[in-house]
């Protein structure tokens, strides 16, 4: 199902500084894995039809740390939308895991947007101990996923986003689990890993 302009708009204006699609510049050599990755220009004129409304890949809240150190402030906001998922370090493995697949042009976004900080360890304790907020935040993921329409697939990026969308399984939603594009393997690896869970998705 395509996704509409009047939606997408709308996702690009609501969620575009924490969200993106799986759509990169594809220009890039093994020797440079990562040329191109920030290359939003992608964005300029975009083709509706390459976007894919079945899958969405989720994280578990935005990377980095706020420039005050302050991580319960609200995140800093990227210059550009779409801008997340095409800057940090290794997103090239999740463009190469999924380019020329089916999963390519899918919503990307993260389960908490009003968190920023990079130690995963940090952010399940402080999500444990605040679950009013992690239910706030899966408000607004409802929401996206209501404007892509029907019922995607739910892809967990590593163990951590996992855990925060198993109440959606209850709504009706299929949440599955791949490894996080932070873990340290080679991209040719990652890929295998991968779309050998993806592929087994009967959708």
């Amino acid at each position: 199902m395509m996704i509409s302009r009047e939606n997408y708009d709308i996702l690009k204006e609501k969620y575009g500084d924490a969200s993106s699609w799986a759509v990169w510049n594809t220009d890039y050599a093994d020797s440079k894995p990562s040329r191109n990755i920030n290359d939003l220009s992608v964005f300029d004129s975009p083709n509706l039809s390459e976007l894919n409304t079945g899958f969405v890949f989720v994280g578990l809240n935005r990377s980095g740390k706020p420039k005050d150190g302050n991580a319960e402030k609200k995140p800093d906001k990227p210059k550009d939308p779409w801008f997340n998922f095409h800057a940090g370090r290794n997103d090239f493995k999740l463009r190469y895991a999924l380019q020329g697949t089916r999963y390519w042009g899918s919503y990307i976004t993260d389960a908490i947007k009003d968190y920023q900080e990079t130690d995963s360890g940090e952010v399940e304790k402080t999500l444990k101990s605040n679950p009013e907020r992690v239910d706030e935040n899966l408000k607004g993921l409802r929401e996206e996923l209501e404007l892509l329409g029907g019922k995607p697939v739910l892809v967990a990026l590593g163990y951590a986003a996992e855990k925060n969308l198993k109440c959606m399984k209850s709504e009706g939603y299929e949440v599955v689990r791949i490894l996080h594009p932070a873990a340290f393997i080679g991209k040719k690896k990652y890929r295998d890993k991968v779309l050998k869970v993806l592929d087994n998705i009967q959708k």
